[in-house]
């Protein structure tokens, strides 16, 4: 039963991996266009908000879950508030970068919103970063090393977040996030023996 309730989360950060790269593609076109051909830009809108909504909820989501299974399986509380702070930091983001886009559509508000986009990842996104990168060095402390995917999802969640600190790499940061979703999938996934809880 404890390993049948992580399933769900395990297959939500998968699918969350999955959308990222469509987010992205939809993403670029409808700033293409919004510019360029205002009537493809209204007809991709609908789809990348469900994408990019869907993308956020499924990561938001997985990531609420680790918490869980951090706190249950092993004991270890260490990222509980960094993790609330990424899932509201970043649920946030999303939501201020969609109505960013809708106005750019439907205002036709394009420069507006292309200097809106940099602010908002500057507001949010720089200190969405930090706090990614700080999570994942604390997470290193974890005494069990998740069935071997520890290490890798902490530097690509350092990776990704780098790459989104420095804005022009945003791109690739979010793909580097979609990998480290996978990992975070496969760690829901895969059975692992319980570690002996961490006490104070």
């Amino acid at each position: 039963m404890e390993e049948r309730q992580y399933q769900l989360p395990g297959w939500t950060a998968i699918i969350a991996a999955a959308l990222t790269l469509p987010m992205l593609v939809l993403g670029i076109i409808l700033e293409i266009a919004a510019r360029k051909n205002p009537g493809l830009a209204e007809a991709i809108l609908l789809p990348y908000i469900v994408v990019a909504l869907l993308q956020t909820l499924c990561g938001l989501y997985a990531l609420g879950r680790l918490k869980s299974l951090l706190n249950e399986r092993h004991g270890f509380h260490d990222v509980d508030g960094l993790i609330v702070a990424l899932i509201i930091c970043g649920g946030v983001l999303t939501l201020a970068s969609l109505a960013v886009r809708i106005a750019a559509v439907t205002l036709d508000l394009s420069r507006a919103a292309a200097l809106a986009s940099t602010v908002l990842l500057i507001i949010i996104g720089l200190p969405l970063a930090v706090m990614a990168f700080v999570f994942a060095v604390k997470l290193l402390r974890l005494r069990s090393d998740l069935s071997g995917l520890l290490k890798p999802y902490v530097y690509i969640t350092i990776a990704s977040a780098v790459c989104i600190a420095t804005l022009i790499l945003a791109p690739i940061g979010l793909l580097l996030d979609a990998a480290g979703n996978v990992l975070l999938g496969m760690i829901f996934l895969r059975r692992e023996e319980p570690s002996v809880p961490e006490f104070v």
